[in-house]
C-alpha cells in the first residue's frame, strides 16, 4: 500500500476518530489542506479526505490512537525509519512479542498499525 493510499484507508480502520489537531488534505487538484480544530469528521470542507502522515501533531494523535486499541505498544525511531510495535499478549514482561509496522514517518507507522494491525 502506497503513503497516498495508506492516508486515505486510515480514515476508515478500526479505531481511528477524528482528532483536534490533524492536518487534513483534500483530494482535489488544488491541494488545499487545513488543521481540525474540533473533534469531528471535517464533512462541512468537502471528501474524500485524506491524512498529512509527514505532519508531527497527525502523527501524535495517530499515536495516541494506537495507544488506545493496544496500551502496551511503542514506537521507535531507528536509523531514519520509524516503527511501531503492538503488544498483542498484554503483557509487560514479553513487549516484543507481537506485531510490527514501519515507515519513513511516526504518522506512516502508526497508520500502518491502524489499518494493518489484528481488530
Amino acid at each position: 500500500m502506497t503513503a497516498d493510499e495508506l492516508a486515505r484507508a486510515v480514515v476508515t480502520a478500526p479505531g481511528f476518530r477524528w482528532m483536534s489537531g490533524i492536518l487534513v488534505r483534500a483530494t482535489n487538484s488544488n491541494a488545499v489542506s487545513w488543521r481540525l480544530v474540533y473533534d469531528r469528521h471535517p464533512e462541512t470542507v468537502g471528501s474524500p479526505h485524506y491524512l498529512d502522515l509527514t505532519d508531527p501533531a497527525t502523527a501524535g494523535c495517530l499515536l495516541a490512537m494506537v495507544y488506545e486499541r493496544w496500551p502496551l505498544s511503542f514506537s521507535r525511531e531507528n536509523t531514519g525509519e520509524w516503527t511501531v510495535h503492538l503488544n498483542l499478549l498484554g503483557e509487560v514482561d514479553r513487549p516484543f512479542e507481537g506485531r510490527w509496522f514501519s515507515g519513513s514517518t511516526l504518522g506512516e507507522a502508526c497508520a500502518r498499525a491502524l489499518v494493518e494491525g489484528p481488530v
